[in-house]
């Protein structure tokens, strides 16, 4: 378990986090918009903040299939989330469609 708590979003159907303490908005609407200092990430649904989030490294396995940096997988409510570097996020989660 980490203890840092992590914003969960769905995109595109699957469940992403980041770190919260890098969040500095949340816009509602349709498209929900997450802002952090670089980037602004366009959500599908804001889940909300998770206190405990059982997270791993990612490991080579999705690396073949991610080619972004992340800080690895998690575990929330059985469903796999990708907990998302806020340094470097990918293109496609941006705001705007891919």
């Amino acid at each position: 378990m980490s203890g840092e708590a992590y914003l969960l979003f769905r995109r595109f159907g699957c469940l992403w986090a980041l770190p919260a303490q890098h969040v500095t908005a949340i816009v509602p609407g349709p498209t929900p918009e997450i802002h952090l200092r670089n980037a602004t990430v366009t959500a599908d649904e804001v889940i909300g903040v998770c206190q405990e989030l059982s997270r791993t490294r990612s490991g080579r396995t999705l690396g073949a299939f991610w080619p972004y940096r992340c800080q690895g997988l998690g575990l929330f409510e059985n469903q796999p989330t990708v907990v998302l570097s806020p340094d470097h996020v990918p293109p496609l989660l941006c705001k705007g469609e891919p």
